[in-house]
């Protein structure tokens, strides 16, 4: 036969002040709860801290600089341009609009300096700017735009690179890029098509010829402003916190099982995540303490 349990001080106390309290009558049916005190207080949660944005997932600012492989939002002109020649070769990862486009006009004023360099150097050394009866632009001409072509050339691999990267950040696939190119071999493929077709449909005569090479023309030059402005529709997208799949914090892909979901590490990813069932057994009361 099981001895009566010891009593409860707490128990009894808070009964006893319920009872010996004015104008309280207790209900003698009632089993008060041992888990309770006399001046009970109202439960106050844990400080929860706001959650921080990983490493990985954090929109950088312009007086946050960001590590090489992270997007750099608010960049500067000459730290877009140091940047992205940092990053010459590297095809992963993602780059903020003021990347690329910094960039582009740094193309554009570097094409034109040349330019002008050029044209000095080419009367310098005493080229002719006369246009050649055989030939539809002069010396100086040719060499001012071989001086523009060095300067596009010198810029080609950098600025493949940093389009792919933008095509990232807006969630794209580097793919995408080829769009424009397509569009100007379809531009030259038309152009024949039509001159072609113009000349046999009216039998090889100059006339027909003539016809076909201006519409050949017109479409040639509506299918390369086509290009230009797919180009530009491209890369002057919004980002997408998607795109954060395409980064390499580690410079090596992600696993299957540590995929990043709009900058937040899923459970499996965050080495120090406590799980949520972890979480709920330990405020819970045990069930054994009880009273039976």
């Amino acid at each position: 036969m099981m001895g009566n349990p010891e009593p409860n001080s707490q128990a009894a106390q808070a009964w006893r002040q319920a009872y010996e309290a004015p104008g309280a009558s207790p209900n003698p049916y009632e089993v008060p709860n041992s888990y309770t005190t006399a001046n009970p207080q109202p439960l106050q949660s844990s400080p929860q801290l706001p959650p921080q944005p990983s490493q990985h997932g954090k929109q950088w600012r312009l007086r946050d600089e960001p590590p090489l492989w992270a997007p750099w939002y608010g960049i500067g002109f000459w730290r877009a341009v140091t940047r992205c020649f940092r990053k010459t070769f590297i095809y992963h990862g993602r780059a903020s609009r003021g990347e690329y486009w910094w960039v582009w006009l740094f193309t554009l004023v570097l094409s034109a300096v040349l330019g002008v360099a050029a044209y000095g150097i080419g009367l310098a050394i005493g080229l002719s700017g006369a246009e050649d009866s055989f030939m539809l632009s002069s010396p100086l001409d040719g060499f001012i735009s071989n001086a523009t072509i060095i300067a596009q050339l010198a810029m080609l691999v950098p600025t493949i690179s940093l389009s792919i990267r933008r095509l990232h950040d807006e969630n794209r696939r580097g793919w995408w890029l080829l769009l424009p190119t397509m569009l100007q071999v379809v531009a030259v493929f038309v152009l024949f098509v039509v001159i072609i077709a113009a000349g046999v449909a009216g039998g090889g005569s100059d006339t027909a010829i003539g016809q076909g090479l201006v519409a050949g023309m017109l479409a040639f030059f509506g299918m390369y402003l086509l290009s230009g402005l797919a180009s530009v529709v491209l890369m002057i997208g919004p980002s997408d916190p998607r795109g954060v799949r395409f980064d390499r914090p580690d410079g090596r892909r992600h696993e299957r099982g540590d995929r990043w979901n709009g900058g937040r590490q899923t459970a499996e990813s965050q080495p120090n995540a406590v799980p949520a069932r972890s979480v709920d057994a330990a405020v819970q009361p045990r069930s054994d303490a009880m009273p039976q």
